[in-house]
């Protein structure tokens, strides 16, 4: 099982679920997974991902690396670069949404990076909905979801 890495609001048996189906799925699903976590989570923030270039790119190289096509220094430094986006916000909704994203794509490095993107989707679900655990479960089963149908 991992370890929860932030403080946040969650649902720990929907988290635990994942872990536990997480834990046996090879690192390609979960940066897969980790993908569409930060895809979703770019739509509830509502940001233009293109106007974030390093954001298309790093979903290219991390696209890439699945494909062998990409090298894991690569992966990693498209990371560091969205983690260097993340810490330029001023908006802590952002903040937070470049983690996800960072966290997404250096799940290619790293395939612990993808179940801290899961954490922070949620602490993305925390900041938008305070206190809203039905917010949080609703996050948790897409998650839950969206990993079951990738790794079938």
């Amino acid at each position: 099982m991992t370890i929860r890495k932030i403080n946040l609001l969650d649902d720990d048996e929907l988290r635990n679920r994942i872990d536990a189906l997480y834990e046996i799925q090879p690192q390609i699903t979960i940066a897969k997974w980790s993908l569409e976590i930060a895809k979703r989570s770019i739509c509830i923030c509502n940001i233009c991902e293109n106007s974030f270039p390093e954001v298309a790119e790093g979903f290219r190289i991390n696209e890439m690396w699945q494909a062998g096509k990409a090298r894991m220094h690569e992966v990693r430094q498209a990371g560091f670069t969205i983690h260097k986006v993340a810490r330029a916000q001023t908006d802590e909704l952002l903040t937070v949404t470049f983690r996800v994203i960072g966290q997404a794509v250096a799940s290619g490095h790293m395939k612990e990076h993808g179940m801290v993107a899961s954490d922070y989707a949620i602490k993305l679900i925390n900041l938008m909905y305070p206190c809203d655990m039905s917010k949080v479960i609703e996050e948790r089963q897409w998650q839950l979801s969206k990993l079951d149908e990738l790794s079938q």
